[in-house]
């Protein structure tokens, strides 16, 4: 008896997660299909070109990227997911610029 009660458990149990996986796919098949190698490579080569300055933070490139992307996202239907209905998180930036100063000298006669 409880044999039978442990194998109705599981067969509920691989069913119910049946059914979860199979919603979990049907939801998931519009980005399945927006996605594409062909269309990853086209968003990589758009991304590396010239016309977004190599992206760095704080540079006219990235706001280029951040409005690609952006864009990108809303064509395929992604909803925003910060509370303030955008698609960035804005961040704290703090860089550091070094001028390398460095100065060799030695004493004595140069030999040729």
């Amino acid at each position: 008896m409880k044999i039978a009660r442990w194998l109705v458990a599981i067969l509920f149990a691989i069913a119910t997660t049946c059914m979860a996986a199979d919603e979990l796919a049907l939801r998931l098949q519009p980005a399945l299909e927006a996605i594409t190698p062909d269309g990853l490579l086209a968003h990589i080569k758009i991304l590396a070109s010239d016309e977004f300055e190599g992206r760095a933070p704080g540079t006219k490139g990235e706001e280029l990227s951040i409005k690609y992307i952006s864009d990108q996202f809303k064509q395929i239907g992604l909803k925003p997911g910060n509370p303030d209905g955008s698609y960035v998180q804005e961040v704290p930036l703090a860089g550091i610029k070094s001028e390398p100063r460095s100065d060799s000298r030695s004493k004595g006669s140069i030999k040729t």
